[in-house]
């Protein structure tokens, strides 16, 4: 051999053997160090400002529950439980923000253990350090309760299983189940199911289910107990949070996009599902059982996945969704010799969540990547848990700047001075700004549009009526701050439908006192409505046009509409997927979004200004006519007529001399 055919021997010997050594080396360094060393470099973990708008208001509102001692289950229902707070470190509270933070960084460097380990088992050290800190970097809208699920599981199904990795099940597992539980119903149960299965297929010994049962229950009822609440809320925690879940699908359903867009991004998001499922049968599980055990996990956590990806159609969602499911094929336990389908499927996965999360600003990924950024990020933040003096007072000018962004009348501002004051229909950041000032006092379901059941809107409407509730209702026009909401409720919908049975009581114990542009402010007067009388019923279908009887002096008139609810396959199909939209049309010419489990609650049609508003706060939409319009089907409409005792203040806006001023 010539040296100059040497010289790429050995240089490739070289580089070969360069390879070997730094793999021996990377598989001999401990995990846990790793995967620490990886969440640092990773870290997006942060505590954030305040700020408006609907999401940022249901987050003040869990907040303040808890900061206030307000009742989850019979006074507070939202698809969050008393620790939801913990999934969002925001100061609306310090302390509590603290406790937040937390939490989220105590997740994130379990999820960054996790996945490390997992990725050295199937692919070796070098591989699962360069995929995990890519992965941890570019996906972090990765849903990390089910993930880090996911990853729990497969260890203890795994033909290398660890030999604490059931015992870890047992103990860690319940009480991350019990505790997510507490954080929002639709993630703690879907755990709870998924650890159980992964128990059993895993041949857990009797004791160690028993074992399972006891620390979730005991997990649950401490963390409940320690969160303020009393044990005999729960009845009401678990069957009114049974409520939300039921009718979400039902109702907050959206289809962001083209047609063509939608259907192929559903298409998209089965196939990922189906693939996702059946290449699970093929890893390296320690038998049969836990073969059958690790498929039915991966249906599990990726079907709850990806109902939250379809139900509300949108980038971020479908993000969300194919980044995590990532994280969940990753953590399948794949054998080192089937490395090919292993690196090929998080390729695939990884690059979709990318698309989807960064298409906007691609661009972004780079400054994502940045591991000097990402530490000093860690630093920073966790550095801040010792400064909460400093961060009070930051609050403190939040307050004040929201304060001259809302605007609200001098007039109203010392109406609600000292009083129990609900706020509609989310910018629950105005109760903290005057906390103190005022007392929020929500209705159960503290943002109205999730009151989407029967049950849901007899439970505020309840609370509306009741003497002993709120004495103030201040409503705001979000119109005031974005126009992402053109009929002052979501998705279309009409504001005093939203839900029905509760707009009707508001109309029945509340008057119209002042209204700006930006807020309307309503006071409790006694009981001033008749009850209702049956004008007429009327047979129809879905798509034909309807006569809407006209109010009489001093009484309003609602519908009862009967056949619009979900039942028998379209049960299935929103179990599955979704229902179909329904559409009210007014008029002929207004369109809006019907909930379908409230319909049958008395829609409020028409009546005189005076009693049910207009312009931007109008409840009723002054309707002559009414068409359904969705599935087929027959629907029955009975038309009520309901007297309504004009106050003082009413009669005086009638006669056009100053009543409900503004």
């Amino acid at each position: 051999m010539t040296s100059a055919e040497a010289a790429p021997a050995l240089a490739s010997g070289g580089i070969g053997g360069a390879a070997r050594r730094a793999e021996e080396l990377a598989e001999r360094a401990p995990v846990l160090a790793v995967g620490l060393v990886i969440s640092i470099l990773t870290w997006f973990v942060a505590i954030s400002d305040p700020d408006t708008g609907l999401d940022q208001g249901w987050i003040a509102g869990m907040y303040m529950g808890i900061e206030h001692g307000i009742r989850f289950g019979p006074d507070f229902v939202f698809t969050y439980g008393p620790l939801g707070f913990l999934n969002f470190a925001t100061d609306w509270y310090v302390g509590l923000a603290n406790l937040a933070y937390v939490w989220l960084a105590a997740l994130h460097v379990a999820l960054s253990c996790l996945l490390v380990a997992a990725l050295r088992r199937s692919l070796g050290m070098i591989a699962a350090i360069v995929i995990s800190f890519a992965v941890l970097c570019v996906l972090p809208a990765v849903e990390v309760p089910f993930a880090i699920g996911a990853l729990a599981c497969f260890f203890a199904l795994r033909l290398d299983r660890p030999r604490f990795a059931v015992d870890a099940l047992v103990f860690g597992g319940a009480a991350f189940a019990a505790t997510e539980t507490l954080v929002k119903l639709s993630v703690g149960p879907v755990l709870f199911l998924m650890f159980a299965v992964a128990l059993l297929a895993a041949r857990a010994r009797p004791w160690q289910i028993g074992a399972y049962l006891l620390t979730f229950a005991g997990t649950f009822v401490g963390l409940w107990l320690a969160s303020g609440q009393a044990l005999g809320d729960l009845p009401d925690f678990v069957s009114n949070g049974r409520q939300i879940v039921s009718g979400y699908s039902e109702a907050m359903s959206t289809s962001e996009g083209s047609e063509l867009g939608y259907t192929a991004g559903v298409l998209g998001a089965v196939a990922i599902l189906v693939g996702l499922v059946a290449f699970s049968a093929l890893a390296g599980y320690r038998d049969s059982l836990a073969r059958w055990g690790g498929v039915l996990v991966t249906a599990l956590v990726g079907f709850a996945l990806f109902k939250e990806g379809v139900v509300r159609f949108d980038i971020p969602h479908m993000g969300a969704y194919a980044s995590t499911v990532t994280v969940v094929w990753a953590a399948m336990p794949w054998a080192r010799a089937q490395w090919a389908l292993s690196l090929s499927g998080v390729a695939v996965l990884f690059l979709t969540g990318a698309a989807l999360q960064h298409h906007e600003h691609p661009g972004r990924v780079w400054a994502l990547l940045n591991p000097v950024d990402n530490a000093q990020r860690a630093w920073n933040e966790t550095k801040s848990l010792t400064e909460g003096d400093g961060r009070r007072e930051d609050a403190d000018v939040i307050r004040f700047l929201f304060a001259n962004g809302f605007a609200i009348d001098k007039g109203i501002l010392a109406d609600t001075n000292g009083k129990r004051v609900s706020v509609e229909p989310w910018e629950i950041a105005a109760a903290w700004v005057y906390d103190g000032s005022w007392q929020w006092d929500p209705t159960p379901v503290i943002q109205a549009y999730q009151a989407n059941t029967q049950a849901l809107d007899e439970l505020n409407a309840d609370a509306i009526r009741s003497p002993d509730g709120m004495e103030r209702i201040l409503r705001h026009n979000p119109k005031q701050i974005t126009d992402d909401w053109p009929t002052r409720t979501i998705d279309d919908r009409w504001p005093g439908w939203d839900p029905p049975e509760q707009a009707l009581a508001t109309l029945c114990n509340f008057e119209i006192t002042e209204t700006t542009p930006g807020w309307q402010l309503l006071s409790r007067v006694p009981d001033r409505c008749g009850e209702p009388e049956l004008i007429s019923s009327v047979d129809a279908a879905y798509g034909e046009t309807v006569e809407v009887p006209q109010a009489g002096k001093d009484e309003v008139v609602f519908v009862k509409v009967d056949g619009v609810g979900v039942s028998g396959l379209e049960s299935v199909l929103s179990l599955l997927y979704k229902s179909r939209f329904r559409h009210a049309v007014v008029n002929g010419s207004d369109t809006y979004r019907l909930v379908p489990g409230t319909a049958a609650d008395g829609l409020l049609l028409n009546g005189p200004p005076e009693l049910v508003g207009e312009g931007t706060f109008a409840q009723a939409p002054q309707a002559e006519t009414l068409e359904l319009t969705g599935p087929s089907g027959d629907l029955r409409y009975d038309f009520y007529s309901m007297k309504v005792e004009p106050t003082a203040n009413e009669r005086a806006a009638a006669r056009g001399d100053g009543g409900g001023k503004g």
